[in-house]
C-alpha cells in the first residue's frame, strides 16, 4: 500500500474511532487511544486533534518537532509529514533524505525550513515542502544553519563559522573563536551574530564582517543550542550549569545568573516567558524549573524526561516511566500525575499551552488544558 493510500486509510480509521467514541463512551476500547478519555478527563485535558503518519513495515516514528506553526513527524527512514499544529491537518509529506543518511539540525526561518544532511544544508518551502535549494559545502556541518536577510552562517568541522551570501550561496568570509573549537550553535540577527563553541566560549560579531563585539567564557562546553528570547540568551554547559546573559545592545552583554542542576546536561534549556526548564541526567533523568528572573530552582521532578508545555502557571512534564506530572510553579507543588504509558514520543512546546504526544507506530495527538 502506498504511503498516500495508507495515510487516507489510517485517517478514516481515526475518524471512525472518534465518532464511535461520541456514541459509546463507556464501551470504548482504550487501546485505540494514546490516552483514554477517562484519564484526559481526570487530568482536565481535552483532545484537540488526532492524526497518524503513514509508516511502512519496520518503520517507526523517530522525532516530533515544533517549528513555528507546524509540527513535523519524522520517521527513522527520514519520511516526514508536516501538520498544522493547531488543527492537525496535513500540509505536506516527503522524504527528507535517503534511507541510511540522517536529516538533522532543523530550524524554522520565516517562510522556510533549513536542515542538514551530511555536508549539505537544504531549504524547504514551509507551506508546500518543495525543496528550494541544496547547498553542498566542503566540510562537515556542526550546528544548525541560521540566516538573516543577507547571509547564511554555517558551523564547520574545521572549527570555523562560514558565512555565505544569501543570494548566490557563495562563501564571503569565515571566522574562528579564540579557543579554536567546534562551532556548535549560532543565532543570527540583522545587526549582530552570536555563536558558541564546544569549549564553552560565546562570541558576538557584526553580521557582515569579522569584527568582534563581545565575548563570554563559560566554565564548560556548550550543550545544545543558545536560546534567544527578547534581549536575553539562555544556554547550558557541560559544567552542569544553565546560564542567562542579557544583551542590551549589540556592543554589550551582562551576566545575569548561572544555576547548577543535579546532573549532566544533554540538551539545551526550554525557555518560556517566566521560567527556564532544564533536564539533566545523574542516576536517572530529572527536570529542574528555574525562575527566569532570579535563576533560583523552584522545583525538580525526578525521572522527568521532557517539558511538554506550560499553561496558567502549571508545567506539564513527561517522565521516563510514562507518567504525566503536573507541577504548580508558584507553590512548587505537584498538582497531580496521570498514566501516559502509551506515549513514547513527544514534542516540547514553549509557544503556547498545547501538548503534543505520540508513539513509535506513528499515532499522534494534540491535547490542551481546560480552564
Amino acid at each position: 500500500m502506498s504511503r498516500l493510500l495508507k495515510y487516507s486509510f489510517v485517517l478514516t480509521c481515526i475518524l471512525l474511532v472518534f465518532f464511535q467514541s461520541q456514541n459509546s463512551f463507556a464501551g470504548m476500547n482504550d487501546s485505540k487511544h494514546l490516552v483514554s478519555p477517562e484519564l484526559l478527563k481526570f487530568a482536565n485535558l481535552q483532545l484537540v486533534w488526532e492524526n497518524a503518519i503513514p509508516l511502512n513495515n519496520n518503520e517507526t516514528l523517530e522525532q516530533m518537532l515544533i517549528l513555528g506553526d507546524q509540527i513535523y513527524l519524522i520517521s527513522d527512514r527520514n519520511f516526514t509529514m508536516a501538520l498544522n499544529r493547531q488543527n492537525g491537518k496535513n500540509i505536506f509529506y516527503r522524504d527528507l533524505a535517503l534511507d541510511g543518511l540522517k536529516a538533522e539540525k532543523f530550524i524554522d526561518v520565516n517562510d522556510q525550513i533549513i536542515y542538514v544532511v551530511g555536508n549539505k544544508f537544504i531549504e524547504l518551502e514551509k507551506q508546500s515542502g518543495i525543496q528550494k535549494k541544496t547547498t553542498e559545502v566542503s566540510f562537515g556541518i556542526t550546528a544548525p544553519v541560521v540566516r538573516n536577510n543577507s547571509f547564511f552562517y554555517v558551523g564547520g568541522t574545521d572549527d570555523r563559522l562560514h558565512i555565505f551570501d544569501a543570494n548566490n550561496r557563495l562563501e564571503t568570509f569565515k571566522v574562528a573563536g579564540n579557543d579554536d573549537s567546534l562551532v556548535t550553535t549560532a543565532v543570527a540577527d540583522e545587526d549582530f551574530i552570536i555563536f558558541g563553541t564546544k569549549k564553552g566560549n560565546i562570541y558576538s560579531m557584526l553580521p557582515d564582517a569579522p569584527k568582534s563585539l563581545w565575548e563570554f567564557e563559560a566554565a564548560g562546553g556548550l550543550v545544545g543550542q543558545i536560546i534567544r528570547d527578547a534581549n536575553s540568551i539562555f544556554f547550558a554547559c557541560e559544567d552542569m550549569n544553565v546560564y542567562r546573559i542579557d544583551v542590551p545592545s549589540i556592543y554589550s552583554k551582562s551576566f545575569v545568573w548561572k544555576t547548577l542542576v543535579p546532573g549532566m546536561i544533554q540538551k539545551n534549556p526550554r525557555v518560556t516567558d517566566d521560567m527556564v526548564y532544564q533536564s539533566a541526567f545523574s542516576k536517572n533523568m530529572s527536570i529542574s524549573a528555574i525562575d527566569r528572573d532570579s535563576g533560583r530552582i523552584i522545583w525538580e521532578v525526578s525521572g522527568g524526561l521532557e517539558l511538554l508545555a506550560q499553561s496558567r502557571g502549571k508545567a506539564y512534564v513527561i517522565t521516563e516511566d510514562g507518567m504525566l506530572v503536573v507541577m504548580h510553579n508558584a507553590s512548587s507543588k505537584q498538582v497531580y500525575s496521570v498514566n501516559f504509558a502509551n506515549v513514547s514520543r513527544q514534542a516540547y512546546n514553549t509557544i503556547d499551552s498545547k501538548i503534543y504526544i505520540g508513539d513509535k507506530s506513528g499515532r499522534v495527538a494534540c491535547l490542551e488544558p481546560l480552564n
